[in-house]
Order: C-alpha cells, then structure tokens, then sequence
C-alpha cells in the first residue's frame, strides 16, 4: 500500500512538472533516413494532450497516431526483455511483458511526457523517448519497474526518473518479482 501511494505521488508530481514546463506544445524536428530519401517528420507534443495507443510493439515500445503521424514511443528509463528484436531470441519473461504492456495500454489514451534532464527526444533507432501516463493517470514506465516486468536502463545520460526506478527496480528484486523470479534468475 506505502509503495502504491509513493507511486502516486510521484506520478502526480511528474505529470504537474510537465503541465508546469509544457506552455502549450513541444515541437520536435526529426530527421529520418530510409534507404536513400530523407524524411523530415515534425512531431508537436503536449504534455496535456491525450494521445491513442495504435499499437503495442512489445513490453517497452508502441505506436501513437500524434495529429496524423503514427509515432513510435519508447518508454525513457525502461527495459523490457526482449520478444521482437530479430537478432535476439525470445528472452525470459519478454512475453509477459509483452502481454502486460498490451493489457495496460491497447487502445487506451495517453500523455507524452519528455525527460525534462535528458533533452534527447529521440533514441538511435529514430524513436520518441517518452514518459507515458495513462488516461486514469497510470505512469506505466514506474508500473512495469515496480512490478518487475523491466528493468530500470540508462540510455547514456541521466534522467530525471533514473534514481526512482533504480529504487523500485532493487525492490522488485528483493522481492523476487516478475523477471527477478526464480523462473528467469538462475
């Protein structure tokens, strides 16, 4: 109950910091290169803006139509085993993750929230690093830690969340929850 209401907290006071931050849209220009042609997509984010879930990839990535481009979200601070990466088998517990990221977001609406720390909004794969809260305010990057369906990953540089999910990823383990189970630790 003290970890759900910490979780609470802290989601509260990160979606507010967004708002605050946020006057209006953050516009983003993205370069793209595909093959030979280059694609230049503008993609505007506001942190008060519910957006619909497409698609869910897998346990840490998933499409989100913003005005009329379908964007690829990866979630900051979170990794999942992986189910989907074709140089990679299938790894313990990518496939509850997986599913678990389906059940929490297909077909729901969500807010985008950038790292206001790390100001990279893309990761080297072209995709959007963000934060995202459900529409009943679920921060999911903190669930799927908490809950020990990812693990806490820094991309290079700090962020904002990296000591929370470091603290809730050490729990999860000590707990013994998820992939820190006796089915995947060996």
């Amino acid at each position: 109950m003290k970890k759900r209401y910490y979780s609470l907290i802290i989601s509260i006071i990160v979606i507010a910091l967004g708002i605050i931050q946020s006057s209006g849209a953050v516009s983003h220009t993205k370069t793209k290169n595909t093959a030979s042609v280059k694609d230049v997509i503008r993609v505007e984010i506001s942190t008060s803006t519910l957006y619909q879930i497409t698609k869910v990839t897998d346990g840490d990535t998933v499409h989100v139509k913003v005005d009329s481009e379908e964007i690829t979200v990866r979630m900051k601070g979170v990794d999942t085993p992986e189910t989907v990466d074709p140089r990679k088998t299938v790894q313990c517990f990518g496939k509850e993750a997986s599913n678990k990221n389906k059940e929490l977001l297909e077909g729901r609406m969500v807010t985008l929230v950038p790292d206001k720390g790390d100001k990279s909004l893309y990761d080297k794969y072209g995709r959007v690093l963000a934060y995202i809260y459900r529409d009943d305010g679920l921060f999911i990057n903190e669930y799927l830690i908490e809950e020990g369906y990812a693990h806490e990953y820094t991309y290079g540089k700090t962020y904002e969340m990296q000591n929370v999910f470091k603290k809730l990823e050490k729990q999860a383990r000590e707990e013994k929850m998820g992939l820190w189970g006796e089915v995947c630790v060996k």
